[in-house]
């Protein structure tokens, strides 16, 4: 699959595109798969023993998985502007499909976010936060960007008016208007990540390697001042207040990169993910399920605004990389990441697939009570199974074709 796009199914696929979301994927199920198994959370610091080698290598390989997740939702919702940018047709027929589609992905996420945690009813911004941003992007930034045709003025104006928004939910937590950037649901500032995959599509669209070689090389230095300039700063902080963090941790985290914020909710205690449902009995005290209506507390990581620029130079690095120029002139990440490719022609299945294998999983075997080498287990054994459901469904399509 080349860099600068071929035919598939009746549909431009574009190989880096694909490799991306693909990368994404592998993060995520690496994240969710140590979220579900490892008993690595703060509510069970007693059962932690970090003299033990192992132990404090789950913790540490924890926290630095942790810390990777404002990149993939950023890399998603980057990536999502991109397509919408350079895959379709142009006119109204166009837009109406962007528009369902966003439509269509937003009752999904409020399905996906029902049947996690069990929340009766859930109110309109609580939801599975990327397909719910994506689905609102589309809705957002069809009118403006167009295949292959943008509407920059437009672009513009509604990107000051999310950072303006954002800004004020920010300075004001118990505005009504903050949930919008704080709490479930929050999608500012993620809907800016949209207009900054439109603008690399128009990037890559110049089709001239300066171009292309500028974005990775504002990417590398705009990461590297951070680190030698913002980073040091919030590190003298973090020990001021009796933390020990790295440079990283320190952009990422609270206070500069990401606040979190405590919600309370009617939960029904005979429905909701077996994760939950695991970590609500031991908070109670309870062997089995909690009871069947009671308060739950529930915490959510977003993040702020002073972290958008770090994030968009990693986008540039991650574009940057991918749009570099083999011989054969085929893009790094399209070339060498087959796996990522694969996994990424099918992102939403495969999105969906490793929510309920988890869910699964745990019900099975138990959540939260995994050992580090057990986790380490499932990791592979999910991803096997993602790459083996991609590989099902990629001899299934090429199968329909083939018979047409």
């Amino acid at each position: 699959m080349s860099g600068s796009g071929v035919r598939q199914d009746g549909a431009a696929r574009i190989g880096h595109l694909d490799a991306m979301r693909g990368w994404a994927i592998f993060l995520m199920v690496l994240i969710h798969t140590v979220r579900g198994f490892l008993l690595r959370d703060y509510a069970f610091a007693d059962r932690i023993d970090l003299s033990d080698p192992m132990e404090a290598a789950a913790v540490a390989a924890r926290d630095l998985l942790y810390t990777t997740e404002p990149y993939i939702s950023a890399l998603f919702l980057t990536v999502a502007g991109f397509t919408m940018a350079v895959v379709g047709v142009s006119g109204k027929a166009w837009s109406g499909r962007r528009l369902r589609r966003g439509l269509q992905l937003v009752l999904l996420s409020w399905a996906i976010h029902w049947v996690h945690a069990g929340v009766n009813p859930p109110y309109p911004f609580l939801s599975a936060e990327i397909l719910y941003t994506i689905g609102l992007g589309l809705v957002f930034f069809s009118r403006f960007a167009r295949a292959r045709r943008f509407r920059w003025l437009g672009l513009g104006l509604i990107s000051v008016a999310l950072v303006g928004v954002t800004w004020y939910a920010e300075g004001h937590p118990s505005h009504a208007l903050a949930r919008l950037a704080q709490g479930p649901g929050a999608h500012l500032p993620n809907l800016l990540f949209f207009p900054v995959g439109l603008a690399l599509a128009a990037i890559w669209q110049l089709r001239e390697t300066r171009w292309r070689w500028g974005v990775l090389l504002v990417g590398l230095v705009g990461v590297v001042v951070y680190h030698s300039l913002v980073a040091p700063k919030l590190v003298v902080e973090a020990a001021a207040r009796g933390e020990k963090v790295s440079s990283v941790e320190a952009l990422f985290d609270e206070p500069f990169g990401r606040l979190y914020t405590e919600r309370l909710f009617v939960v029904d205690g005979r429905f909701g993910s077996t994760y939950d449902l695991h970590l609500l009995a031991h908070g109670v005290g309870l062997e089995e399920a909690p009871p069947k209506r009671f308060l739950k507390r529930r915490t959510y990581w977003n993040k702020r605004l002073a972290l958008m620029p770090y994030l968009v130079f990693w986008m540039g690095i991650t574009f940057g990389l991918a749009w570099l120029p083999f011989p054969r002139r085929t893009a790094v990440i399209g070339k060498v990441s087959g796996p990522w490719s694969l996994m990424g022609r099918h992102a939403l299945f495969l999105y969906l697939l490793h929510l309920a294998a988890i869910a699964a999983a745990v019900a099975i075997f138990g959540g939260n009570r995994a050992g580090p080498l057990a986790t380490l287990l499932a990791m592979v054994g999910l991803l096997l199974v993602c790459l083996g459901a991609a590989a099902i469904r990629e001899w299934l399509r090429h199968r329909q074709l083939g018979d047409r």
